[in-house]
């Protein structure tokens, strides 16, 4: 659910931004993954909808539109806390060494760090739910909670920007967050 400024809070004058209605704004597409997004497909770029898309993606576009004098569309298949490992290409992701070692690795101990994995998101659930005194699973170990950021090499690049083929896109904006920042002190 929107409250606040959510994405747009760091933007001056965002409620104007959102309630003006600006019927030249690039139109938007979102999948039906993203929560606020009910089903798949275009959308007006109208406030109800900017409210659950990306600020930064939004701004870019219209940016872009307005200089290129050109039709854009923008697609919104975005993952927060997703690591750029996947949204690369599987055989270009594993030309890096670092990248192939830690793939092999979540590979060879894949059962160990889905057990995990699956019970500290129960965990979260119950927390949630409001239960109290929830028990957290032991922390896996250094290596292999690296490991674990490389399961999904090349999984959201597969699932969402394979599933773009049939759109013609001419360009991509890339906002990578900070999930790979922890990696690098670790690596």
């Amino acid at each position: 659910a929107y409250s606040g400024g959510g994405a747009y809070s760091g933007v001056e004058n965002w409620q104007q931004e959102i309630a003006k209605p600006n019927h030249s704004a690039p139109p938007l597409f979102r999948d039906d993954k993203q929560p606020a997004w009910n089903a798949r497909g275009w959308r007006h770029c109208d406030g109800n909808n900017l409210r659950v898309f990306s600020a930064t993606a939004y701004f870019f576009g219209r940016a872009l539109q307005q200089q290129l004098d050109v039709p854009v569309g923008l697609m919104d298949v975005s993952r927060g806390g997703s690591s750029i490992q996947s949204w690369t290409p599987r055989d270009y992701a594993l030309r890096n060494p670092i990248t192939r070692y830690y793939s092999d690795l979540f590979c060879l101990h894949r059962d160990q760090i889905n057990a995990f994995n699956l019970a500290n998101e129960q965990a979260y659930r119950k927390r949630e739910a409001g239960f109290t005194n929830v028990i957290f699973p032991s922390p896996l170990p250094q290596e292999l909670a690296v490991a674990n950021r490389f399961g999904g090499v090349a999984s959201l690049y597969d699932n969402f920007v394979e599933s773009l083929a049939p759109f013609a896109v001419r360009g991509v904006v890339w906002y990578q967050g900070e999930s790979n920042g922890d990696f690098t002190e670790t690596a």
